[in-house]
């Protein structure tokens, strides 16, 4: 409830100028060499996005320790070890949104040319059975499921049964993407369908 609240929050108050699509533009790269520098130029700027993103973490952590003095020395040498994981991020951001990014915008755009634009709902419900399969959250989720249900609810069953719905549902967000259709096509029905089956689903 927090996470959702706050982005609520944050909704409501923060007004950007300008919150429109803009096509990311690929660089032009002769050598290995000039791809490099793209990295290189990148890097301070989500160096800076990454701290700034923290500070408020480490800030309340901080003054948390310093309040109740709960960590010991050995301890917060583990935590302070554990920072390489803020190098880490910086690297994935700087990855995703100089060399992954520009590259997958031009192959959708490239793939929603108007002969070829039925193929992203095949193209889409493929990555998003698989991308549930990649992500850890969703082991850690159905394994939590798995325990708490007894067995009765299997991780295998419900990860194949979250990968069919991801995938289903990038699917329905291409067909909006294509037509056009109203969104509330798609949520009614969708809530309908899911508030019938809690009449149905067996109680823990």
């Amino acid at each position: 409830i927090g996470p959702i609240l706050a982005v609520l929050l944050l909704g409501i108050c923060y007004r950007p100028e300008s919150a429109g699509y803009s096509m990311t533009q690929l660089p032009e790269l002769a050598t290995t060499a000039d791809a490099a520098r793209c990295f290189r130029d990148a890097f301070p700027g989500y160096f800076k996005e990454v701290a700034a993103a923290l500070a408020p973490i480490a800030g309340v952590f901080v003054l948390f320790q310093a309040v109740t003095r709960h960590f010991q020395s050995n301890q917060l040498l583990r935590i302070g070890a554990g920072l390489y994981t803020y190098l880490g991020l910086v690297l994935f951001l700087c990855g995703v949104n100089v060399g992954f990014m520009p590259a997958g915008s031009l192959l959708g755009a490239t793939v929603a040319q108007e002969s070829t634009s039925w193929l992203l709902i095949p193209i889409g419900m493929l990555i998003g059975f698989y991308i549930v399969k990649a992500e850890p959250a969703v082991a850690v989720l159905t394994k939590q499921v798995e325990e708490v249900s007894n067995g009765s609810i299997s991780q295998k069953a419900m990860g194949r049964a979250l990968s069919i719905g991801v995938c289903l549902s990038v699917g329905l967000a291409m067909v909006r993407v294509l037509t056009g259709l109203n969104i509330l096509w798609l949520l009614i029905p969708g809530y309908a369908v899911s508030l019938g089956l809690s009449f149905f689903v067996p109680s823990i």
